[in-house]
């Protein structure tokens, strides 16, 4: 029986509490239907602190937008965290396609 393994790709992010931040991703491959969500945890215990939005720039060039805005900047204390982005394909599988570090610190 053949065996699939595969891992996520690994993002940190770091922000300053005051500031906003977009990060733009190209994926290269066509994600109409697909859905997704983000997310940023505590590293220890794995509670939500808040949700990132995504923003769809162009699903049939595979572009989204993780937006960190001012409600999310504010709604997380400074400290290191943990955060992912999944999707949800046509088909209904869901898959972690990025996770890491998510740090706010002080300017």
């Amino acid at each position: 029986m053949a065996e699939l393994k595969q891992q996520c790709g690994v993002l940190n992010i770091s922000i300053y509490k005051d500031n906003t931040r977009n990060v733009e991703l190209d994926w290269n491959i066509d994600l109409t239907l697909y859905t997704f969500s983000a997310k940023v945890v505590n590293a220890s215990t794995g509670a939500l602190i808040v949700e990132i939005p995504v923003v769809v720039v162009d699903l049939a060039l595979g572009k989204i937008t993780l937006e960190i805005d001012d409600a999310v900047a504010l709604a997380t204390p400074v400290g290191t965290y943990k955060w992912d982005l999944n999707w949800v394909d046509p088909d209904g599988f869901k898959r972690t396609v990025l996770a890491g570090a998510y740090v706010v610190a002080t300017p």
